[in-house]
């Protein structure tokens, strides 16, 4: 009896939890079937920065509305902004492990986000009368978008750069042999004794 209603409750959660479309999705279908078709980290990479500035345009929408209740729309907009910034370090790190050339996708990433730092900033300093409603996410944004200029930074393979050179080279070259024809190593099919 314990067991069919605990198994009736958590069915009734998933439900109720599916139920709320919006809720914990960041991305439109469309979008979801972009990066569905975009494979490459590279591509992605640019696919989440278009959808991270959509989201921007949108807070900036909502700022100039002026309407009573567009801080919480403000609020859910820069939400989805964080997660997708989430899911752009993702396909960062994808990149990376597979090993793949994404110079150019961070590089444009390294000037997108550095744009869009500056808004956000230009947000928080500003004076809109409802920035109480979504001041702490702004600060959340502001926080992970120096996060991903930082992941930019590091490059396609961060590892290659904190490694250093070995220090100890012998001073000089192996000597030659003096005899002609006489090579140094180990010897060739043709040198071997039988």
């Amino acid at each position: 009896m314990k067991s069919t209603v605990f198994l009736l409750l958590a069915l009734g959660i998933l439900g109720w939890g599916t139920s709320l479309r919006g809720e914990g999705e960041f991305l439109s279908t469309g979008e979801i079937d972009q990066v569905r078709d975009a494979q490459e980290p590279a591509k992605r990479i640019i696919l989440y920065l278009e959808f991270a500035q959509r989201r921007l345009d949108a807070v900036e929408q909502n700022i100039a509305s002026r309407k009573p209740k567009s801080g919480r729309a403000i609020r859910i907009n820069l939400q989805e902004y964080i997660d997708i910034l989430d899911a752009l370090e993702g396909s960062v790190e994808n990149g990376r492990e597979r090993r793949a050339r994404i110079d150019k996708s961070l590089k444009e990433m390294e000037k997108r986000t550095a744009k869009y730092l500056g808004y956000l900033e230009s947000l928080q300093a500003g004076s809109q009368k409802n920035l109480s409603d979504y001041q702490f996410t702004l600060e959340e944004a502001i926080a992970m978008t120096r996060e991903e200029i930082a992941v930019a930074q590091e490059g396609s393979f961060p590892e290659v750069k904190g490694r250093k050179p070995p220090a100890q080279f012998p001073s000089q070259p192996p000597p030659v042999s003096d005899q002609p024809g006489r090579e140094e190593g180990p010897p060739r099919k043709s040198q071997r004794v039988r």
